[in-house]
């Protein structure tokens, strides 16, 4: 869902310390005013979207409201100052000089973050990823593109797999593994097919490799153990299955 609020964007102001009755406070000084507005916009957007005759919008509208985790994208066009010299406040609007001022982005997407409660989403929490620009505009305003963040979705089995190993787990096996075959014996050394080495030489290869073998079994052989019955089916195995549930043909 997209939408647009025209206006300057607007940054969260930082709570305040004072006093009242002789006795210290903490304060938010935004004016309630400004962000009532913006969830006026917000509010006005959503109800739009699902009175739309476009049923892809309806349609974007619905999934937001099953959705757990959200993707937010938020772009701040800011107005440049009437007062700069044209070449200046060109070199603004074409982007050769970035916004690099007051306000921060992420008071920025605190505060549109925090108007989208109850709307888009139940808490900000929700938001999984968030990628935010300042830019300038003559037209000020603050576009936002709000997407359902979906995990990955794999097959059972091969998702088996992996709640086994975590990510660095994984790759510590990974590294295990090459360190493991890198100072491997040749197996044709063992076998007796070389001429090179004597008995003793055979005696030393047959203990390295026996103590690879231990300690790389001690180290993986529970994991591995848990993951040996997992069945894992090609593509077109899992097609045949899924026409066959479906009912599209008889076996």
């Amino acid at each position: 869902m997209k939408i647009t609020i025209e206006g300057a964007p607007l940054p969260k102001s930082r709570h305040k310390c004072g006093c009242r009755g002789g006795r210290p406070i903490v304060y938010d000084p935004q004016i309630k005013d400004q962000m009532e507005d913006v969830r006026k916009r917000m509010l006005e957007a959503w109800n739009g979207a699902w009175e739309s005759e476009n049923a892809e919008i309806v349609k974007e509208a619905s999934n937001l409201t099953k959705a757990q985790f959200f993707e937010v994208g938020y772009t701040f066009l800011f107005p440049t100052n009437k007062s700069e010299a044209t070449s200046k406040k060109n070199a603004k609007l074409w982007g050769f000089q970035s916004h690099n001022s007051k306000p921060d982005l992420d008071n920025l997407e605190k505060l549109y973050s925090d108007c989208g409660k109850g709307i888009f989403w139940q808490d900000d929490s929700q938001i999984s990823i968030c990628h935010s620009k300042k830019l300038y505009s003559e037209n000020p305003r603050t576009e936002i593109e709000i997407m359902v963040k979906e995990g990955l979705k794999l097959d059972p089995n091969v998702e088996a797999v992996f709640l086994v190993f975590d990510p660095e787990k994984l790759q510590a096996f990974q590294e295990d593994l090459y360190k493991f075959l890198e100072n491997c014996p040749a197996l044709y050394d063992l076998r007796g097919e070389s001429s090179l080495f004597d008995d003793r030489d055979k005696k030393d290869n047959f203990k390295t490799l026996a103590n690879l073998l231990t300690q790389f079994a001690g180290k993986y052989a529970s994991d591995l153990k848990k993951i040996q019955n997992i069945k894992i089916q090609d593509s077109d195995e899992q097609e045949v299955i899924k026409a066959i549930e479906e009912g599209k043909f008889n076996i």
